[in-house]
């Protein structure tokens, strides 16, 4: 069984659902510390000036983990974050079709960015044809604090003979603890799709959603997209 662990994200890019569809399992990994200005809170999609971040506001005071974090409901985010869709997104294939399930899902009031992230990633898998079983790193016990501690601890009690790392993971990964530990390790490779979008040449590195509203449900069924 393979393993594939990655931070909640808003509105990912399609290399997450990639690496999600290239694993048995996938662990949504809440419970290592929030990082700012970064993808945990917000992403990009295409507009006719180029790009726009989309950015859940946040609470986030001291060095809390994601699934501390809480969104700050007392700005209108959603409400902007859908007119910046409907602006720039109206005439793509499958606007209608995207944002019937998109718009109530970030309409609702949502507590925690983590339980955000987690849902929208949930809906934005089952768009594109991704069927892998997911958990939450929070609701399986106490962790060790050391990241390829962690890693090999949820590998273990989730029953993963390997684990799926990023491609960076040669530079940071303590790999002989994992040989060790009797796990092996994989390297995500993932090639960015090129399809027709709207407002240009293609732009890589955008959210999902700019590849469901263009392209449709199931536009990354995995045999469709392997690196």
């Amino acid at each position: 069984m393979v393993l594939a662990v990655h931070q909640p994200q808003y509105l990912p890019w399609p290399g997450l659902f990639h690496k999600m569809a290239s694993a048995d399992l996938f662990v949504f990994l809440d419970v290592v510390q929030y990082v700012p200005r970064e993808w945990q809170n917000r992403n990009r999609i295409r507009t006719h000036q180029g790009t726009q971040w989309l950015t859940v506001p946040v609470h986030a005071p001291g060095r809390p983990e994601i699934r501390e974090v809480s969104v700050d409901n007392e700005q209108p985010w959603a409400e902007r974050h859908l007119r910046s869709l409907e602006f720039n997104y109206r005439p793509s294939p499958y606007y209608g079709e995207v944002m019937g399930w998109l718009e109530p899902l970030l309409q609702r009031r949502w507590e925690g960015l983590s339980d955000l992230n987690i849902a929208v990633t949930l809906e934005m898998a089952r768009a594109l044809g991704v069927t892998t079983p997911t958990r939450i790193a929070s609701d399986l016990g106490d962790l060790p604090t050391g990241p390829d501690r962690r890693i090999i601890a949820l590998c273990e009690s989730l029953g993963a003979e390997a684990y799926l790392s990023g491609p960076g993971g040669h530079h940071y990964m303590d790999l002989e603890a994992y040989r060790a530990a009797g796990i092996r390790v994989a390297f995500h490779e993932f090639q960015p799709p090129v399809y027709p979008q709207l407002h240009g040449d293609p732009i890589p590195g955008l959210s999902a959603v700019d590849l469901l509203l263009q392209t449709g449900p199931h536009a990354l069924e995995k045999q469709r997209w392997a690196a």
